[in-house]
């Protein structure tokens, strides 16, 4: 849950999700390394726990990076690392897009940035929040200095809620290529619990 001006932007989470402290002051080490070890179990090897807890502090300071209004970290069933990310942000007009509409949101999330290893997937429809779009892309990213890099594949619900002035973006990000229709079908699920509803 996270609050925006008049309203709160709810979503449910994936049993397992880890949520990540994004935007919070002061050291986290301690709730890292506490969070890593109840993931691993009170008997992990110190040094997997540590491992793990700085995986766990660089994927909060990398969301915190982009203001997301939540976020959380979705470990692999079986080894201490992260299989996917879940964020999600709110989008809000400002001087040079006075109209935040689903034509611009589709055409920003839809413009790959990186190199695609497949076609751009849009699909516009209504989702419990409002008329959205959903854009699924693939691509090369994380290049190193000899040109190789990794398969992402990411998928954005962008939502116009009708009450608001402010679209609402649901973003999950993986690598794990064996997982892809599991990990899509999961945000699509995702999706549907999406609400953004008057603040109390």
């Amino acid at each position: 849950m996270a609050a925006r001006g008049d309203f709160t932007i709810t979503m449910d989470r994936p049993e397992i999700a880890i949520r990540l402290p994004v935007n919070e002051d002061g050291d986290l080490t301690a709730w890292a390394e506490s969070t890593s070890r109840a993931r691993q179990g009170f008997d992990a090897e110190d040094e997997d726990v540590e491992l793990f807890a700085a995986e766990i502090l660089a994927a909060a300071a990398d969301s915190s990076s982009r203001d997301v209004a939540m976020a959380y970290l979705l470990p692999d069933d079986v080894l201490p690392v992260e299989m996917a990310r879940i964020e999600v942000v709110d989008v809000n007009p400002d001087e040079e897009i006075p109209e935040v509409t689903l034509e611009w949101l589709e055409r920003i999330y839809s413009d790959p940035g990186l190199e695609l290893t497949a076609p751009v997937d849009v699909w516009r429809g209504v989702l419990p929040a409002g008329p959205a779009v959903r854009v699924v892309r693939q691509v090369i990213g994380d290049v190193d200095e000899f040109g190789d890099g990794k398969l992402l594949h990411s998928v954005v619900y962008a939502v116009r809620p009708p009450q608001t002035d402010f679209a609402v973006v649901l973003s999950v990000t993986w690598s794990a290529v064996l997982l892809g229709r599991e990990l899509l079908d999961m945000s699509d699920a995702l999706a549907q619990t999406l609400q953004v509803l008057p603040a109390r």
